[in-house]
């Protein structure tokens, strides 16, 4: 399955009438193969992609800052269908962490980099997530990408940006997972992909 095939499958699948054009299903943006995949909680704004709003600005800055460039990556949105409420039922966020999973599969990167609790603890299958104790720990699905957290750049805005307590251990996290090195960090919290 190609990633536009599967966008059409849970397009239809999340949003029975998706052909209306009252309710959009969102795509990731970049391409199979990505080194790298980012996975945000929503869109951000006007605008309907993954990365989007004052959040993506930032984070895609500080990465400039680094020489990374955006088309890197590859980036989607647990929350798949919008408008949506601010936190759907338990079983829609079921249904975009199982179409996330197999847009992942498809995509095909060697990390992948879950940004904020709510996408963190739904991808990881737990109730909430304390980001001072998850962030950075690294998991080794069987036959998956490296899964890492961090807070989500909106947290760091949120609390003062650059200027913010979160700002040097995000950094440090953002910095961390770019320059993966698979021998540096350990985990024996499994995640089942």
């Amino acid at each position: 399955m190609d990633l536009k095939s599967h966008a059409a499958k849970w397009a239809h699948a999340l949003l029975p009438d998706v052909d209306s054009g009252d309710d959009v299903y969102v795509e990731g943006v970049g391409g199979c193969g990505a080194p790298c995949a980012v996975v945000w909680y929503r869109c951000q704004g006007e605008e309907l992609r993954p990365g989007s709003g004052p959040g993506g600005k930032f984070f895609w800055h500080e990465l400039g800052k680094m020489g990374f460039d955006a088309d890197v990556f590859y980036h989607t949105t647990l929350i798949k269908c919008e408008p949506s409420p601010d936190t759907p039922p338990a079983e829609q966020m079921q249904q975009y962490r199982d179409a996330v999973v197999e847009e992942l599969g498809i995509v095909g990167p060697r990390v992948v980099l879950l940004l904020g609790p709510l996408v963190c603890g739904t991808m990881l299958g737990r109730e909430s997530v304390d980001m001072n104790h998850y962030r950075l720990m690294q998991w080794l699905p069987d036959d998956g990408p490296t899964v890492f957290c961090t807070w989500a750049p909106e947290e760091v805005l949120a609390t003062g940006g650059p200027a913010s307590d979160l700002y040097p251990d995000w950094w440090q996290d953002i910095d961390a997972v770019l320059n993966f090195n698979p021998v540096r960090f350990s985990s024996s919290l499994p995640v089942e992909w």
